[in-house]
Protein backbone atom coordinates (compact mmCIF):
# COMPACT_ATOMS: atom_id res chain seq x y z
CA UNK A 1 0.00 0.00 0.00
CA UNK A 2 2.83 2.61 0.76
CA UNK A 3 3.34 4.67 3.97
CA UNK A 4 1.84 8.03 2.31
CA UNK A 5 -1.25 6.01 1.55
CA UNK A 6 -1.31 4.93 4.69
CA UNK A 7 -1.09 8.27 6.37
CA UNK A 8 -3.80 9.40 3.85
CA UNK A 9 -6.39 6.71 4.88
CA UNK A 10 -5.65 6.15 8.74
CA UNK A 11 -3.80 9.70 9.45
CA UNK A 12 -4.94 10.38 12.65
CA UNK A 13 -4.36 6.77 14.07
CA UNK A 14 -1.21 5.35 15.62
CA UNK A 15 -0.77 3.08 12.46
CA UNK A 16 -0.71 6.56 10.32
CA UNK A 17 1.54 7.95 12.77
CA UNK A 18 4.31 5.19 12.80
CA UNK A 19 3.89 5.63 8.74
CA UNK A 20 5.46 9.51 9.33
CA UNK A 21 8.19 7.91 10.73
CA UNK A 22 9.14 5.15 8.20
CA UNK A 23 7.89 7.54 5.36
CA UNK A 24 10.74 10.03 6.27
CA UNK A 25 13.34 7.28 6.77
CA UNK A 26 12.56 6.14 3.29
CA UNK A 27 12.63 10.10 2.16
CA UNK A 28 16.00 10.00 3.88
CA UNK A 29 17.22 7.42 2.11
CA UNK A 30 16.59 8.20 -1.10
CA UNK A 31 17.68 11.82 -1.14
CA UNK A 32 14.12 13.40 -0.79
CA UNK A 33 15.42 15.53 2.29
CA UNK A 34 12.31 17.96 2.01
CA UNK A 35 10.28 15.18 2.54
CA UNK A 36 12.07 13.37 5.03
CA UNK A 37 11.49 16.90 7.25
CA UNK A 38 7.80 17.10 6.05
CA UNK A 39 7.38 13.29 7.21
CA UNK A 40 9.01 13.61 10.21
CA UNK A 41 8.25 16.11 12.41
CA UNK A 42 4.52 15.01 11.40
CA UNK A 43 5.70 12.12 14.00
CA UNK A 44 5.53 11.85 17.99
CA UNK A 45 5.58 9.17 20.37
CA UNK A 46 6.01 8.40 23.76
CA UNK A 47 8.57 5.81 23.36
CA UNK A 48 11.64 7.20 23.75
CA UNK A 49 13.88 5.55 21.70
CA UNK A 50 12.20 5.47 19.12
CA UNK A 51 11.41 9.42 19.26
CA UNK A 52 15.28 9.58 19.84
CA UNK A 53 15.77 8.36 16.46
CA UNK A 54 13.19 10.15 14.84
CA UNK A 55 14.99 13.53 16.01
CA UNK A 56 18.36 12.20 14.40
CA UNK A 57 16.50 11.39 11.44
CA UNK A 58 15.27 14.74 11.17
CA UNK A 59 18.59 15.80 12.30
CA UNK A 60 20.28 13.90 9.11
CA UNK A 61 17.90 15.59 6.73
CA UNK A 62 18.04 19.22 7.87
CA UNK A 63 22.05 18.65 8.02
CA UNK A 64 21.31 17.32 4.21
CA UNK A 65 19.50 20.65 2.87
CA UNK A 66 22.53 22.68 4.54
CA UNK A 67 19.95 23.91 7.82
CA UNK A 68 22.59 23.80 10.23
CA UNK A 69 21.03 25.06 12.77
CA UNK A 70 18.02 23.34 12.42
CA UNK A 71 19.66 20.23 12.64
CA UNK A 72 21.50 20.66 15.96
CA UNK A 73 17.79 22.14 17.45
CA UNK A 74 16.06 19.37 16.72
CA UNK A 75 18.68 16.72 18.09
Amino acid sequence: MGFVKVIKEYGGTDAGNLAHFYAGDCYLRTGDFNNAVKQLKEFSTSEKQVQARAYKLLGDAYSELGKNEDAIASL
